[in-house]
Formats: C-alpha cells, structure tokens, sequence
C-alpha cells in the first residue's frame, strides 16, 4: 500500500490531472489547499502551491478548451481559447495578471480572424480591426489611446458579400 501510495504522489508532483473537486500537489509531493475547478480537467504544473507554466483545460469529453500560461498563480503569457468542438476561436497575451499585447478572435465557421487589437494594462490602445468573415478583408479600423476612441473608419465591399 505504502508504494501505491508513494507511486501516485511521484505521479502527481509534477503535473495534476483532475476532474472538478482536487488537491494541488507540489514537485516534492507536499499537499497544496484543496482546490475546486471547473468544468473540466486540468493539467499543469504546481511549483509552491502555485500554477507555473502551461496549463491545458479539457472538456468532460476530453476536448481541449483553453492553454493558459501561468507564473506563480498569475496569467503571464498566451492563452488560448477553443470551442466546444476544438476550434481556436481568441488568442490573447498577459503580463503580470493584465491583458497586455495582442488580441486576435476569430470566425468560429471559417477560422479566418474577426478581430485583432492590442491592449495594454487591461486596455485597449492602438489599431483595433475587424475582418470580413468571407473575404478576410479589413471592415472597420478603430484606434484607441489608452481606451479612449479616438478615430474609426469603416469599409464597404463593392460586391456586397459583406
């Protein structure tokens, strides 16, 4: 019993793999406070009771929902969403818990982007473009300072496949 035991703690030190209701288990195989997640399984790694680096979110049919970078419990980095069926539908980059950097969304039906931005310190600053779902061509360019709408222009295809 002891080896069982000793085998699924080496197990779970480096990475969790759990449905709904689990304990974090640190690299040295020390419990982390019990943690509730949700809707889904996660998988990453727990340095100190923290998430560190890149977490997967899986649905309860096992389809990828989300990779998230994490340094000490904080976002930091890409993540990256998906749908129901496994399609990337937002691509966003975090500094320190913040959206920081670009944002892409994306047609869930044709994959081709819908929109891309740039935020910083949570917000919207810069070129913020939207794209026509058929063509992939720019239909409207907003520009933000610091979340703040200072010009927007519009775009009108002449085929009217807009």
């Amino acid at each position: 019993m002891k080896i069982v035991l000793l085998c699924l703690i080496t197990l779970l030190s480096s990475y969790c793999y759990a449905q709904g209701s689990f304990n974090y288990v640190n690299e040295d195989g020390t419990p982390c406070p019990k943690g509730v997640f949700g809707p889904s399984k996660l998988e990453g790694k727990i340095v100190n009771c923290l998430k560190e680096g890149e977490w997967k979110k899986y649905l309860k049919d096992g389809t990828l929902y989300a990779i998230e970078n994490y340094s000490k419990d904080t976002l930091n980095g890409l993540v990256s969403r998906f749908t129901n069926g496994g399609v990337l539908y937002i691509k966003r980059m975090y500094k320190k818990g913040a959206l920081n950097g670009v944002y892409e969304k994306y047609h869930t039906s044709t994959k081709g982007l819908q929109t891309k931005g740039y935020y910083r310190d949570n917000i919207k600053d810069s070129v913020w473009s939207e794209y026509n779902i058929f063509n992939g061509s720019i239909r409207s360019e907003k520009f933000y300072n610091m979340g703040k709408l200072v010009t927007k222009k519009e775009y009108y295809a002449m085929n009217n496949s807009d």
